[in-house]
C-alpha cells in the first residue's frame, strides 16, 4: 500500500458522531479503510458541557470541545485557538465542515479544505449567524482548496469568488443496499420511510406530522 496522503487528519464537523451514520462518518471510515489517512480527529459541535473524548472506531478519535464564552463574544476564536494548541496541534490536513469555526483553526501554511455541504447562507437562520458564515466563507475562499458536493454549489462559488471548486458527487454504500431485507408493512399503503436525522432546514416536520395524522392517502 502506498503512503497515506495524510498521517493525521482533523475534521471540524457540523454534526456529532452518533448512531445515525451520515456523510462525515461514512467518509471518515472509508478514508481509513482505503489507507488514505492513518488517523482522524473528529471534532464535534461544541457546547457548554465538559470536554468529551471517544473512540468509536480504530483510528478515529472524537472530541466534543467546550464552548467557554458565547460565540458573539469571541467564543469561536477562543475555541479555535484551543483546538490548534490541543486536539489538532499535530494534524497534517484540516477538513472543514464548520466554516465559522474553521477560519479560527487554520494555521498559516496549513493544508486545509472547506467541504461546502450546503449553501447555509440561504437558510432561515438569524441575520447575525448569516453574517458570521459569510465572513468565514469570504476568509476561507482565499486560504483553502474548496470541495463541494454539487454542480449548483460549484456554480455559486464560481460566481461569488471566481473559483472553480472540485466537485464531489453524492454516493451510496452499495453493500448496505445489496444486503437489505424487504419488510412487509401492515395496513394500506403507500408507506413512506425515512432514515436519518430530522432537520427543520431541509424537512417540513409540521407537514409530515399533519400528513401522518390525517390518515389520507398520498
Amino acid at each position: 500500500m502506498s503512503s497515506p496522503v495524510s498521517a493525521h487528519m482533523g475534521l471540524l464537523s457540523l454534526e456529532p458522531w452518533d448512531c445515525v451514520w451520515r456523510r462525515n462518518q461514512h467518509m471518515s471510515s472509508q478514508l481509513l479503510e482505503q489507507g488514505i489517512v492513518e488517523r482522524i480527529t473528529f471534532v464535534e459541535p461544541a457546547d457548554w458541557a465538559p470536554v468529551e473524548i471517544g473512540q468509536p472506531e480504530v483510528g478515529i478519535t472524537t472530541v466534543r470541545p467546550r464552548l467557554k464564552i458565547p460565540k458573539r463574544a469571541g467564543g469561536l476564536r477562543l475555541l479555535g485557538s484551543s483546538l490548534r494548541r490541543g486536539a489538532l496541534r499535530d494534524i497534517d490536513l484540516l477538513w472543514i465542515n464548520d466554516a465559522p469555526l474553521g477560519r479560527w483553526v487554520v494555521r498559516p501554511g496549513q493544508r486545509a479544505f472547506y467541504d461546502v455541504t450546503d449553501d447555509w447562507r440561504e437558510s432561515k437562520s438569524p441575520e447575525r449567524l448569516c453574517r458570521r458564515l459569510v465572513a468565514a466563507e469570504n476568509w476561507l475562499s482565499t486560504r483553502t482548496v474548496t470541495v463541494v458536493c454539487s454542480q449548483e454549489l460549484a456554480s455559486r462559488w464560481s460566481q461569488r469568488y471566481g473559483l472553480q471548486p472540485a466537485i464531489v458527487p453524492n454516493g451510496v454504500d452499495l453493500r448496505v443496499w445489496r444486503d437489505v431485507v424487504p419488510v412487509n408493512m401492515p395496513g394500506d399503503g403507500p408507506h413512506v420511510g425515512y432514515v436519518g436525522t430530522l432537520h427543520a432546514e431541509r424537512l417540513d416536520v409540521a407537514l409530515v406530522v399533519e400528513l401522518a395524522r390525517s390518515g389520507s392517502s398520498i
